[in-house]
């Protein structure tokens, strides 16, 4: 288990390796560095956010955190057997279909919004219109449903985040009066702001920018420390 000064130590580090092996400008680059400052960024805002007992927003920033780690993973996969041209080629049409899986969740979106703006359908339409520019352009599929996903993680991360622990974290992203009002009014048992419960998502969030860092480290040829 590592503390908040090793974690901001070992982003610093792997910024470092990574500096020296990027050697060209492209999708991939873009993503990992993007990714890492990211997590590195996610993580204190939860750390932060726990120091001071805000436990929900911290929850829902570990939710996100997760789903962010999963996508990049995914990005990165390859078979076994392909050569270096071969996994550049797949990880940028994984990225691609990415980004055609956001297009398609920010068009959804817009729909909902033109039902319920009628005043602003005008200008819904025409953002409409430049996301389906977009996304017409990408010819790649999108990416596979979340739960192929998570089953692609590797086992010892696919099982430290139990789907139980997982669960527990909607109510913070998907809020309803019932699950406020049992939280803030009710005094339910899971609500409490206990030492167990920061010390699990603290140690979750630390677990996952670890191996967001790892993964990044291994993609560039990086040691990678095993502790």
């Amino acid at each position: 288990m590592i503390d908040k000064e090793e974690m901001n130590n070992m982003f610093k580090e792997t910024k470092r390796l990574i500096k020296d092996k990027i050697m060209a400008q492209n999708r991939e680059n873009a993503m990992c560095l993007a990714v890492l400052e990211t997590a590195h960024n996610y993580c204190n805002s939860i750390l932060l956010l726990l120091s001071q007992n805000y436990f929900m927003p911290a929850r829902a920033l570990v939710r996100c955190l997760f789903e962010h780690m999963v996508k990049f993973m995914w990005c990165l996969q390859c078979p076994d057997y392909a050569d270096q041209q071969e996994c550049s080629q797949i990880v940028d049409e994984k990225i691609n279909r990415w980004e055609k899986s956001t297009l398609s969740e920010n068009i959804r979106t817009l729909e909902d919004l033109k039902n319920a703006l009628p005043e602003h359908v005008q200008q819904i339409e025409s953002d409409m219109v430049e996301l389906k520019k977009a996304k017409k352009n990408i010819e790649v599929k999108e990416m596979p449903d979340y739960k192929c996903l998570l089953n692609k993680l590797p086992p010892e991360i696919k099982n430290k985040v139990s789907p139980r622990f997982y669960k527990k974290m909607n109510n913070a992203v998907h809020l309803d009066v019932n699950s406020m009002n049992k939280i803030y009014l009710l005094g339910d048992e899971d609500s409490k702001i206990i030492n167990h419960h920061i010390s699990e998502l603290e140690e979750m969030s630390l677990f996952l920018v670890k191996n967001i860092n790892n993964v990044i480290r291994l993609n560039y040829g990086c040691c990678i420390n095993k502790d």
